[in-house]
């Protein structure tokens, strides 16, 4: 089983330092409520939740959530008195498994959180189409 050999070695670590077990687990609850607290903020503040505050009028509209549109918008409102805007077709990726996990990344395909795009026929491929995955995630292709 692939792994193993590490597990075997965080099994023996903690045979000779029982307080390493302790303070790995308290690393990895304090992380788990940050990210918890943290994604909850940033739902609220990209609209997701209730109480997120909407308004009528921008200085900015970008229209599309990619890597690129995203980047744009952190920089253009990073000016307080700047109120920017970003629409994506896709929702937020936090918390999908086949983002966090890049190995996991073709759990994604074939659902709603790809455009499911193919290609046109492919004479050197017996007329085949392929598909073609993008992401329809906020953060597009980047996530």
């Amino acid at each position: 089983f692939f792994g193993m050999g590490l597990v075997d070695d965080i099994v023996k670590e903690i045979g000779r330092n029982p307080k390493a077990l302790v303070y790995s687990l308290g690393i990895a609850v304090a992380w788990a409520i940050y990210v918890r607290i943290w994604k909850k903020r940033l739902e609220r503040n990209m609209g997701f939740l209730e109480g997120s505050q909407t308004k009528t009028t921008y200085d900015y509209v970008i229209v599309g959530g990619g890597t690129a549109g995203c980047l744009l918008a952190a920089r253009l409102s990073e000016d307080p008195s700047v109120q920017v805007l970003l629409l994506e077709a896709g929702r937020s990726a936090i918390g999908e498994i086949g983002v966090c996990c890049p190995a996991l990344s073709g759990s994604i395909w074939d659902t709603d959180h790809e455009w499911a795009f193919e290609t046109v026929p492919q004479e050197a491929l017996n007329e085949r189409s392929l598909r073609y995955h993008r992401a329809r995630l906020l953060g597009g292709n980047g996530t």
